[in-house]
């Protein structure tokens, strides 16, 4: 499974609610691509839809090697797109349709509201010919993202561990088809969804030992750690995580301990 780190230097960081941020990092869980069909009906001359699919986004956990956990939060993206196919199964004078296609995508994490995010796929639509009896419209794509939520304290607890953690999403489609100078259409409509799920991680790396406070222990600790001594639980002496222990990651380290947490 491919996952995708985006590092944020402590020292590099602001601040946030009052308090200096440590070590940031988010992670994104592989696209899940949903598919949805709204069968065949016969409209005049307005009607609506509404259909929906459901999957389940996997989220990489929290890494206990970057260090104690300061705050999580959860964000949930999508994009889709889709087809609009019509057939009329008799004589009308011209006429014109457009078909509006409002949708939601939704994600149900642990400790996390309002992970839910409205958005359009741009209405899609033509003038239809005397002799016009079928044909198809391509739904542009359209998308939206919510703002990264918070994970109750309380909830964390579901974001530690190995593996991934499970988050069931979905997304509704609410088709508006509008037409004039037809007596009635059938229609059909196919669409799809790419529904992502991101965590923003922040950790205070400088509280290398655990204890929940940034001291001379925390620096004595690292250099131990460093100097192949021996490492606290489930931290590692690879401060900046390039997969190698050397002289950057011991800089690193005494960057984010100035700065602390």
């Amino acid at each position: 499974m491919n996952r995708l780190y985006r590092f944020v230097s402590c020292a590099s960081v602001a601040a946030f609610a009052g308090t200096t941020l440590g070590q940031q990092v988010t992670v994104f869980a592989p696209a899940v691509h949903l598919t949805a069909s709204c069968s065949e009906r016969v409209c005049s001359p307005f009607c609506t839809a509404d259909f929906s699919a459901a999957g389940t986004a996997l989220l990489p956990k929290i890494d206990p090697s970057m260090g104690p956990i300061r705050s999580a939060e959860v964000r949930v993206s999508v994009s889709g797109a889709g087809t609009f196919l019509w057939n009329i199964q008799a004589n009308h004078e011209p006429g014109g349709y457009a078909v509006g296609n409002p949708a939601v995508a939704s994600g149900t994490a642990p400790g996390v509201t309002g992970l839910s995010t409205s958005f359009v796929i741009p209405d899609c639509g033509k003038p239809v010919g005397r002799f016009e009896f079928e044909g198809r419209c391509d739904l542009s794509a359209g998308g939206n993202e919510t703002p990264f939520r918070a994970v109750a304290p309380a909830s964390r607890a579901a974001y530690r561990g190995s593996g991934d953690l499970s988050i069931p999403v979905s997304v509704r489609f609410t088709p508006q088809l509008f037409f004039s100078g037809l007596p009635f259409m059938s229609w059909h409509q196919d669409m799809a969804a790419d529904v992502t799920v991101s965590a923003r991680y922040t950790y205070c790396g400088a509280d290398f030992n655990g204890d929940g406070t940034v001291d001379f222990f925390d620096y004595d600790a690292f250099v131990n750690c460093f100097t192949g001594m021996g490492c606290p639980p489930d931290r590692t002496a690879d401060f900046d995580h390039d997969t190698s222990v050397d002289f950057f990651d011991y800089d690193a380290f005494v960057r984010a301990f100035e700065v602390g947490c």
